[in-house]
């Protein structure tokens, strides 16, 4: 079958009717069910001064809608994506061309912050009009043991563990190191902060301190130089003119590579194992139950933030590239796929991430035709004997491989 699944890649490649939004190219296999955990989309900084003023003495620019919450324009770009994950849905059979699913096909669940579970009901808004699906999350003041569950410093999370676990990710176990070799990036910072020299990003030294039951927290110009590097990249997908993105003082590409600072805090507060297998723990145990369970939906929507995909990345090892940024980087409303697939007799997961680029955001590209595709590429699982990234693993595997990381 793996022979026959290349061959009818090679033909469909040479042809130049292969992509991703065409229908599954394995005749023999059925897209069963689909999980997708996504991020929300555009929002402004979450406090009105990201950083303080001593890194940068210029006015940050005003936006539509308060701290941290989706902005309109955000929410078009989420429409926008939807639309084609409807169409590729509904071209493999998980949601219908006309009409709504049957009750209880379509699972929807998301974060407690508005950004996010407004992200998920704009997403359903679309992908399924007048079909009732309602958006479940918590209601203020109840905790968030989905996407959020360190956030109740739980009593059985080690934060020692946790930070020696963040440590041993950096080169030759040191946080100085690290920082050391982003000094480069940080002084292009400086520049696009127009931090006045000696900047204190240049001077200060950058901590990773230890968090009691929670992760450990960075401190210091690593910290702002990471907030701000979002914060431009916010800026840019907004469609703000270019002379109030950092101040007309970076190009979209400046924006990429200054987004290093955001994928290395993920490397170290999101991605190591024991962090990851508390903070990603519950979102897996959903995973692996809309996989495993015969009454499970079709289609499971997951509405959170690039800490719940870097953490869910993290604690399976996967790694992508991202359009127009930088690897590993999780920009406004990607997501992390996981598809279930069927022959009959064998079960496959697949894993995908897509996203738009940096640009269809910005100017609200609408998603069709060949030249008009977001990025969408299959991942490899780690751990997985003989699979490819586009054949997938073998389902009773992959819960082996997610259930050991749990453990």
């Amino acid at each position: 079958m793996k022979r026959l699944f290349r061959a009818i890649r090679l033909i469909a490649s040479c042809a130049g009717i292969l992509s991703s939004t065409v229908a599954l190219s394995q005749p023999q296999l059925k897209l069963e069910r689909v999980v997708m955990l996504m991020r929300h989309g555009v929002r402004p900084p979450t406090k009105l001064q990201p950083i303080p003023v001593e890194y940068s003495p210029l006015p940050w620019p005003a936006w539509p809608v308060g701290p941290g919450l989706l902005t309109p324009h955000g929410a078009m770009a989420v429409e926008r994506i939807a639309t084609w994950d409807r169409a590729w849905l509904v071209e493999n059979g998980i949601l219908p061309a006309v009409g709504c699913p049957p009750s209880g096909q379509v699972t929807a669940l998301a974060s407690k912050t508005p950004r996010a579970y407004h992200t998920a009901e704009a997403w359903v808004a679309t992908a399924l009009p007048n079909c009732g699906v309602v958006v479940q999350h918590p209601t203020e003041g109840q905790p968030d043991l989905l996407f959020h569950i360190l956030e109740t410093k739980p009593t059985w999370f080690d934060g020692h563990r946790a930070y020696l676990d963040a440590v041993a990710q950096a080169p030759k176990g040191s946080i100085a190191l690290q920082m050391l070799l982003l000094a480069p990036d940080m002084q292009r910072m400086s520049y696009a902060l127009a931090c006045a020299d000696p900047c204190p990003l240049n001077t200060e030294e950058s901590t990773l301190d230890e968090q009691e039951h929670d992760a450990p927290k960075f401190k210091g110009p690593f910290d702002y130089a990471s907030t701000a590097s979002e914060s431009f990249l916010l800026e840019y997908d907004e469609g703000m003119p270019m002379s109030s993105v950092a101040w007309g003082r970076v190009t979209s590409g400046d924006i990429g590579r200054l987004l290093i600072f955001n994928s290395t805090k993920f490397k170290y507060l999101n991605r190591p194992p024991y962090i990851a297998k508390a903070s990603a723990g519950p979102l897996a145990r959903v995973i692996l139950t809309a996989f495993n369970s015969p009454t499970a939906s079709s289609l499971t929507i997951l509405g959170g933030h690039d800490t719940n995909i870097a953490a869910v990345g993290g604690l399976i090892g996967l790694h992508w590239p991202a359009p127009s940024t930088i690897a590993d980087d999780v920009p406004p409303a990607s997501a992390l796929g996981f598809e279930l697939l069927t022959d009959g007799s064998h079960q496959l997961v697949r894993v995908f991430f897509r996203s738009q680029t940096m640009d269809q955001i910005r100017y609200l590209t609408p998603l069709k035709g060949a030249r008009n595709q977001p990025y969408r590429e299959y991942l490899q699982i780690p751990g997985c004997p003989r699979a490819t990234a586009e054949i997938g693993c073998d389902l009773r595997i992959f819960t082996r491989i997610v259930e050991g990381k749990l453990r």
